[in-house]
């Protein structure tokens, strides 16, 4: 548990969560930014910052930077605090709220935004102003945080956890527990089968059909599958959580040749054939292969990267690219 505070609210939150996982059985340490090193050696990550002007603490993004490539091989969960009056309470400060900045360089399992506190001596004249606009009417001095609300996620994040090492292989990250925890609610994949003439059919599904696939980006309730195709590529597309996102790219790369699609959050939009993967960033799915199904396994938006390259000189010599915003209800 790391954070980066400015006049100690943020701390004792994180002091909070720490303390929370402790009664659960987890060793946990909790650290301020500036003097969390080794995050190589911990199992799980949480990263905290008070929020000013909407914008994290500068340390705080430093940190998320620094330590990206280990963040990526580990779960990590974000989460900001700052809201204070009226604003304490706005639906704009609700659910996942993370700098953009972070987010390209590692996932989240969840980010969260926690209410603030303000005293008279926190705060100079340009930010008392800065403060007085933000706050809306009334007081703007008090301590609007809910610790029994922190606790409460602090308790979720144990569960998901001891649930997370449950499911991993041994000697295996808990990153891999989620994601097979992730595959065990999914409902069974229709793989395309190659027919003796080379073609494609999908094998028989005994359940009740559904209506016809919804449009990429139409975000139709009524499709339970959304198609693209390198032919027919849509810049966006709306998914509701449990719809697929098919991805069938229309000709097989010449010789040399391969196709890579990047997905900047797989814990929102998660692969549902790991017989795909042939990079060693879980990231990343190369090869001739010519179908990816992805399923929209929560809330949130990321983003498809769709490029076709030659192998043999590397990205450099990308001939096709295509990104696909995709935003899941």
């Amino acid at each position: 548990m790391t954070y980066a505070t400015k006049h100690g609210a943020t701390a004792e939150i994180a002091q909070a969560i720490g303390e929370e996982l402790q009664e659960m059985g987890f060793d946990t340490e909790v650290h301020p930014v500036k003097e969390a090193y080794d995050v190589g050696s911990f199992d799980a990550v949480i990263l905290g910052s008070a929020i000013y002007n909407r914008k994290w603490l500068r340390e705080a993004m430093r940190f998320g930077k620094r330590h990206a490539a280990e963040l990526r091989e580990k779960p990590v969960w974000l989460f900001g605090s700052g809201p204070i009056g009226t604003a304490a309470t706005r639906k704009s400060f609700e659910g996942s709220e993370s700098p953009s900045d972070l987010e390209r360089r590692f996932w989240a399992q969840e980010s969260v935004m926690f209410s603030g506190r303000l005293r008279p001596g926190d705060v100079g004249w340009l930010a008392r102003r800065r403060a007085r606009k933000a706050a809306g009417p009334g007081n703007m001095f008090g301590d609007w945080r809910n610790l029994e609300g922190v606790r409460m996620w602090a308790r979720d994040i144990g569960t998901g956890l001891q649930e997370a090492r449950a499911a991993s292989p041994k000697g295996e990250s808990l990153l891999v527990g989620f994601r097979e925890l992730v595959r065990r609610s999914l409902p069974p994949l229709r793989v395309p089968k190659a027919s003796p003439a080379g073609g494609e059919r999908a094998v028989p599904d005994p359940r009740p059909r559904a209506p016809a696939p919804s449009r990429a980006g139409t975000g139709s309730p009524a499709g339970r599958e959304t198609v693209l195709t390198d032919r027919d590529m849509d810049p966006s597309v709306d998914l509701r959580t449990g719809e697929s996102l098919v991805v069938r790219l229309m000709e097989t790369p010449e010789t040399g040749f391969r196709w890579a699609i990047d997905t900047v959050d797989p814990a929102v939009l998660y692969l549902r054939r790991d017989d795909l993967v042939k990079d060693p960033d879980p990231n990343v799915i190369e090869g001739t292969l010519r179908h990816f199904e992805f399923i929209a396994s929560r809330p949130g938006k990321c983003k498809l990267v769709l490029k076709l390259w030659d192998e043999s000189i590397g990205e450099e010599s990308i001939e096709e690219q295509y990104t696909v915003a995709v935003r899941i209800r």
